[in-house]
């Protein structure tokens, strides 16, 4: 059994009106006398930012989580989300790890 088997993220609205990615954990929380299903991390929380053409939302993430939810009701017709600092286009697969600013453009700017 994979250790997020059943794990997810889900986007949780705060008061100010802005968003964050929540991890909601599956089944399994702990599995024998070792524990791998722990969290890695350094306990900072980053912030994301995705700009859309004409609005902004703005989320915290977990160091070391990843960010599986994303604003796409941001997003025009066949437009993504590209990092703006380096422009490449943004994967549920990577880690957050530090604080990050997608842009949303039709093709990726570094072309």
């Amino acid at each position: 059994i994979p250790a997020d088997y059943g794990s997810g993220y889900r986007l949780e609205q705060l008061e100010d009106g802005s968003h964050r990615s929540v991890f909601a954990p599956g089944p399994f929380g702990e599995f024998g006398e070792e524990n791998d299903y722990t969290r890695e991390g350094n306990g900072q929380i980053h912030t994301v930012v995705f700009r859309g053409d004409t609005e902004t939302e703005t989320v915290e993430v977990p160091d070391g989580e990843r960010m599986l939810a994303v604003p796409e009701g941001l997003l025009e017709e066949g437009q993504w989300w590209y990092n703006a600092r380096d422009g490449l286009a943004y994967t549920p697969d990577l880690p957050v790890l530090e604080d990050t600013v997608f842009q949303a453009f039709y093709e990726s700017p570094q072309e």
